[in-house]
């Protein structure tokens, strides 16, 4: 069994939250797969899931999202997280901007992969932990990591920009009002091109087009 088999699986597989099979998906889970099952209706999503501590358990180390489910969309994976939003219940923490609450995404190029990668998950979790602990991310925000770990060099990433997913119209979720927010790969010169205040020309023609979508 490879490294890719023992982290991803079949979602019926993997335990929820502490749920094994059998046992009912937790309300706002269930929702997210419902926003994504009607962009790929009747596909079963593979799942990464991570060992997490308890919700309430503050200890560094804790995993910001539960898992992070992986739909195949073609010519990319379209990656989601589960976990920023409210899976069980009303949560204390505050909502995001016009009291919206927000899984992360990617579109990922498949490059001829029959599998895909493992670096998006562990970038989305990294991002996913920084708005766990209270940093904005909304539509039109971008921001430079350096090279980002495990994404074909060839590509050059360096950087993110984050806007909300042209295919996803966010809505009433069982725990308040859901959405989800696209990160979009971005190179040094397309960085450096947002640090001269060219932000919105860019986010404008990502949005404008799917195929730039695709990070």
């Amino acid at each position: 069994m490879g490294l890719f088999s023992k982290i991803f699986s079949r979602k019926e597989s993997v335990a929820r939250g502490g749920a094994g099979h059998g046992v009912p998906v937790p309300a706002g889970w269930a929702f997210i797969e419902g926003l994504f099952g009607e962009l790929y209706p009747g596909q079963t999503p593979k799942h990464a899931a991570l060992h997490i501590a308890p919700q309430n358990d503050l200890r560094l180390g804790r995993a910001s999202v539960e898992g992070t489910h992986v739909y195949d969309a073609g010519q990319a994976w379209h990656y989601v997280t589960l976990g920023l939003t409210d899976l069980y219940d009303q949560s204390d923490a505050s909502h995001g901007p016009n009291g919206i609450r927000c899984e992360l995404s990617m579109r990922v190029a498949k490059r001829d992969s029959a599998e895909p990668p493992l670096w998006p998950v562990a970038f989305l979790g990294k991002i996913g932990s920084h708005v766990s602990q209270g940093s904005i991310l909304a539509h039109a925000v971008a921001f430079r990591t350096g090279p980002i770990a495990g994404a074909p060099a060839d590509a050059g990433f360096e950087g993110a920009a984050a806007l909300a997913d042209p295919a996803i119209n966010p809505r009433p979720g069982p725990f308040g009002k859901v959405g989800v927010i696209l990160l979009v790969g971005l190179t040094r010169r397309e960085l450096d091109e947002i640090a001269r205040g060219g932000t919105e020309k860019l986010i404008a023609a990502i949005a404008a087009d799917p195929a730039r979508q695709i990070t």
